[in-house]
């Protein structure tokens, strides 16, 4: 699965997630957080005639939670847990969404993502590539 790699403030690069050995016990999966399994966008990430793979210039927008799918198929559970615990608005900062073919991708942020969920959250800000 491909996860957002920050390399300035608001530029990603899109890269293979590395391998994991975590126990599986301590793992929500994400289509039971999210309500739909992790997918990765097809085709090309970039839109046409945009070299290379960092995204930037996001649009900062408010994106219903519901409208993400997440692109990794796991997340911890006590790191959602706390997050929701210690839920402050002014701290969650903004996820990072890729908007292609009519979905919106989570790329980074599922961990946040899933903690508004569990709170009853309806929309997180988002930055929109």
């Amino acid at each position: 699965m491909p996860f957002a790699i920050p390399v300035t403030p608001g530029a990603f690069i899109v890269d293979e997630a590395p391998p994991t050995d975590t126990p599986k016990s301590g793992l929500y999966k994400t289509e039971e957080v999210f309500g739909k399994k992790a997918e990765v966008p097809k085709g090309r990430l970039l839109p046409p005639g945009k070299s290379g793979s960092v995204l930037t210039n996001p649009k900062k927008q408010s994106v219903e939670l519901k409208s993400l799918t997440p692109t990794q198929e796991s997340v911890f559970k006590s790191k959602v847990d706390r997050i929701s615990n210690e839920w402050d608005p002014h701290k969650v900062g903004r996820v990072e969404v890729l908007h292609r073919d009519n979905k919106h991708y989570l790329l980074n942020g599922h961990h946040r993502a899933a903690a508004a969920i569990k709170r009853g959250e309806t929309h997180l800000p988002s930055n929109v590539y």
